[in-house]
């Protein structure tokens, strides 16, 4: 069955060195500016700095340590391009941004599909408040983020693909809950460090506290995450 590798997406990609000029740029950006960013349509410079990631992506002789965390973790996972579909996951700011498009060309370039947008039925997928420092907004980020993987639990999806998490990349505070969702849901988690060889893969599977039935397993998931957050 095809695969459909839902992806959070980090910042590592702006601390290398060869996009210094990039990392500028978006320090004049702002949170107006991400739905414009992921679309393409941040004003005619946005194609000079597309294109400069993209040159430095491409490098043929690129090291995994030096391409981005969410790359390099599926290029461990032998994708095959025309069947497997990558949906990725990035915060609500001008660096996210930045980081999930250039990982999405990348991606529909030479990995599997993963289609640039700024809606539901796309494959970039914006979850608002999901890397911030205030605990009430990051609370409901919680709710957004397991609303959008819910979405990818349906029929129409998992009846096509075999959905599995990559938490190689993105704000690490989210790995705990987005782990709990798949252990509850029994979907394979994949992970990757840079300094390791091996694609750490494995398959959770935990009864649910307060229902066993499968129709029921995760409705109520999103309120015993963020409840743990209290203690």
């Amino acid at each position: 069955m095809a695969k459909l590798v839902i992806t959070t997406v980090g910042t590592s990609l702006l601390e290398k060195q060869d996009i210094t000029k990039v990392r500028e740029w978006i320090k004049y950006k702002s949170a107006t500016d991400v739905d414009y960013i992921i679309t393409g349509n941040s004003g005619g410079e946005q194609y000079h700095y597309d294109s400069l990631v993209q040159s430095y992506l491409q490098q043929p002789d690129l090291l995994l340590k030096d391409t981005t965390a969410e790359i390099a973790s599926l290029l461990k996972m032998d994708l095959n391009k025309e069947q497997d579909r990558v949906v990725l996951l990035f915060s609500d700011t001008p660096g996210g941004a930045v980081c999930a498009r250039a990982n999405a060309i990348y991606i529909n370039e030479y990995l599997a599909k993963c289609e640039l947008g700024n809606g539901s039925d796309k494959d970039v997928r914006k979850i608002d408040g999901l890397e911030v420092k205030d605990p009430d907004k990051f609370k409901r980020a919680l709710y957004k983020l397991i609303d959008v993987i819910k979405e990818f639990q349906t029929d129409q999806y998992s009846s096509n693909y075999d959905v599995l998490f990559n938490i190689t990349g993105g704000y690490k505070g989210a790995i705990p809950y987005i782990s709990m969702y798949a252990f509850v849901e029994g979907n394979k988690i994949v992970y990757f460090h840079a300094d390791g060889e091996l694609l750490i893969s494995f398959v959770p599977n935990i009864t649910h506290p307060n229902d066993s039935s499968e129709d029921q397993k995760s409705d109520d998931l999103p309120q015993i995450l963020i409840n743990g957050t209290e203690t």
